[in-house]
């Protein structure tokens, strides 16, 4: 037998998301920043890009996922066939695109003195 205080909304089980069709491992919904992070981080494609942060409110549990480095990735698509309750959906909304990373070579100049054509990207240590 179950009673109840009063009503409210509630879920259980778990969704995942697919970037350019690949499919994440399951997400269990009360997943925390640091496991969505793992988990999406398993997809080869972004492997080690992505930052994920999470914020909790009245209208359920929201994840920003970002993908520095990356410049413009898919689109995350979710399923959430695997979350039953009265709320169980998942929405997934993109704030900003990523851009392209930059490409070709540039001078740097000091007092008149230029270095040599330095190519993009390049790390502090071939500067």
């Amino acid at each position: 037998e179950m009673s109840s205080l009063g009503e409210g909304n509630w879920v259980e089980g778990s969704f995942s998301l697919s970037i350019d069709g690949i499919e994440s491992s399951p997400i269990p919904f009360d997943s925390s920043a640091e496991d969505v992070q793992a988990i999406l981080n398993e997809i080869a494609l972004v492997a080690g890009n992505v930052v994920v942060g999470q914020s909790s409110g009245l209208e359920g549990i929201t994840w920003l996922c970002t993908f520095p480095g990356l410049g413009n990735v898919g689109d995350l698509v979710p399923n959430s066939d695997d979350l039953v309750g009265d709320i169980g959906i998942v929405t997934v909304e993109t704030i900003s695109q990523g851009s392209d990373p930059l490409e070709g070579k540039f001078k740097l100049s000091f007092n008149g003195i230029s270095t040599h054509p330095i190519s993009l990207p390049s790390s502090a240590l071939e500067l």
